[in-house]
């Protein structure tokens, strides 16, 4: 698991992990995607992952994950640093308005019933496709199923959704980000 001294290169490898996504390119435009991804994901390290979440990282791949009754909107962050941060970092404020839709939406969508809650996993993009994303999966869902609890997640990419169905997530429906991309929201029953 993560600490606090992996927050930096647990940022780096999501920036460069999402760099591409679907839904982070419709949020950030291209001019400083990565800082701003960086930003967006070392502070949510840092103020909600590390304290109360779990994060698994490799040398070039991530994963944050929220156990049961814990919500990112929890936790120690201050949206106002939060957006303070973004916008030192570049972000425009057309940027946060996606984010923050972004944000809504799959707020709305989230279930309620308690479950482990996969909110990011990503491989450095020159290192995709080499089973650290299943590495991490295999080594989160462990202590899932030990807990005989369900998990949740959004897919951002529809590339993606194989490797979730290979791990027990089932396809739920589809969450509409207003005038933007959307994401797949897929469960996983107890086991």
């Amino acid at each position: 698991m993560a600490t606090d001294a992996d927050v930096q290169e647990i940022a780096a490898v999501l920036a460069s992990g999402f760099w591409d996504d679907p839904v982070m390119t419709w949020v950030f435009d291209e001019s400083g995607r990565e800082e701003k991804l960086e930003e967006l994901f070392g502070y949510t390290m840092t103020s909600q992952f590390i304290p109360g979440g779990r994060t698994y990282v490799t040398e070039d791949a991530a994963a944050g994950w929220m156990p049961p009754g814990q919500t990112l909107q929890g936790g120690d962050g201050d949206m106002g640093e939060f957006a303070n941060r973004l916008l030192a970092a570049g972000t425009s404020v057309d940027e946060l308005a996606r984010l923050a839709a972004m944000g809504a939406a799959m707020e709305a969508a989230h279930p309620k019933e308690p479950h482990w809650y996969l909110a990011m996993i990503a491989a450095r993009r020159e290192r995709r496709a080499r089973g650290l994303g299943t590495l991490l999966m295999q080594h989160a869902l462990e202590v899932v199923d030990e807990q005989h609890m369900p998990a949740y997640l959004e897919s951002s990419n529809p590339r993606n959704i194989t490797l979730y169905e290979r791990h027990g997530f089932v396809v739920t429906g589809t969450i509409e980000i207003p005038d933007g991309p959307s994401l797949t929201p897929m469960w996983r029953a107890p086991r």
